[in-house]
């Protein structure tokens, strides 16, 4: 296992050693509900010339989803041999660590290449209690833990995997048809609920014509919602989350510049500061590139009591 480092402190309160294997219930339930609920039509069809894609994830030490999210993964329709796998962990817990060291070696051998990174940094905290000082505090560590594991990856097609997330199975192959269709495609997301707002899902569509071009010093984010239009198939929006999504780094890093990073971090804070996912969708469509949502790529979003969203 390359690039894997371990804390020498204390591992937060958790499984013992013997209950370190994942926790035991099948996700097979899961997956006939992925399918039922997903179209597998309209995928890209694989051959030789299939590009290689990096999956990164940031792992924050949830045991509740480990198992489905695993599951998810190594279903994917894609061929191993062209999957390269970046897990990023910030998790203090030594134990969830092994755990994830131990599942790389047995699930996911086959794959073009699994690197394990203990960041090294300690994040203030992943969630927040509200949208002020909590929400940007928030974004910022997500920035933060973007931009420090961003340099592990290699390939043109970057696929953001959260750890808390079930993927459907031909997510790929759909997203790479859209690409093919759409040249100037620079990022596309599936769809993706909320899980602390039931209803509310990681997709926005943003009015660009009547949007003002964030100032990139202050990155304040003014923006102006349509009102909802057909939920299925491809459609083009403002912005999208990092929960399953596609993005093509030779497009990413031609917007990198000292003043903007690939992933915002520390914004001022204002009512309508947006996180990373918005930045990215935002500063994409005003330099003339095109940002979709798949509403036939359907993931599941799992909360704390591993029920689905």
């Amino acid at each position: 296992m390359n690039n894997l480092t371990k804390k020498s402190s204390e591992s937060s309160p958790g499984p013992t050693p013997q209950q370190a294997s994942i926790p035991g219930k099948s996700s097979s339930n899961i997956r006939q509900n992925l399918e039922k609920e997903s179209v597998k039509s309209k995928v890209t069809p694989l051959n030789d010339t299939t590009p290689e894609i990096t999956v990164l994830t940031l792992f924050a030490g949830r045991w509740h989803c480990l198992e489905a999210f695993l599951d998810g993964l190594d279903n994917l329709d894609y061929p191993k041999k062209k999957l390269h796998l970046v897990w990023f962990t910030n998790s203090d817990d030594n134990i969830f660590l092994e755990c994830l060291e131990r599942e790389g070696e047995k699930r996911f051998k086959d794959y073009a290449s699994l690197q394990l990174i203990k960041a090294p940094i300690r994040p203030t905290s992943w969630a927040f209690k509200d949208q002020g000082t909590g929400y940007l505090e928030h974004a910022n560590t997500i920035a933060t833990l973007y931009n420090t594991a961003y340099q592990y990856v290699e390939t043109d097609l970057l696929f953001f995997l959260e750890d808390d997330v079930l993927t459907p199975t031909h997510a790929l192959r759909r997203f790479l048809k859209a690409y093919a269709e759409n040249p100037l495609c620079a990022y596309i997301s599936g769809i993706v609920f909320d899980r602390h707002n039931p209803g509310v899902y990681f997709v926005w569509d943003i009015d660009m014509a009547q949007t003002p071009r964030p100032d990139i010093k202050q990155y304040q984010h003014d923006y102006v919602l349509r009102p909802p239009r057909k939920c299925w198939g491809l459609q083009k929006i403002g912005a999208a989350g990092f929960s399953c999504t596609l993005v093509r780094t030779s497009i990413l890093n031609r917007l990198k510049r000292p003043n903007l990073p690939i992933f915002h971090e520390k914004s001022p804070l204002s009512s309508t500061t947006g996180g990373s996912d918005i930045c990215m969708g935002m500063e994409l469509n005003f330099s003339g590139y095109e940002v979709y949502a798949d509403y036939d790529v359907r993931a599941f979003h799992m909360d704390a009591e591993s029920k689905l969203h």
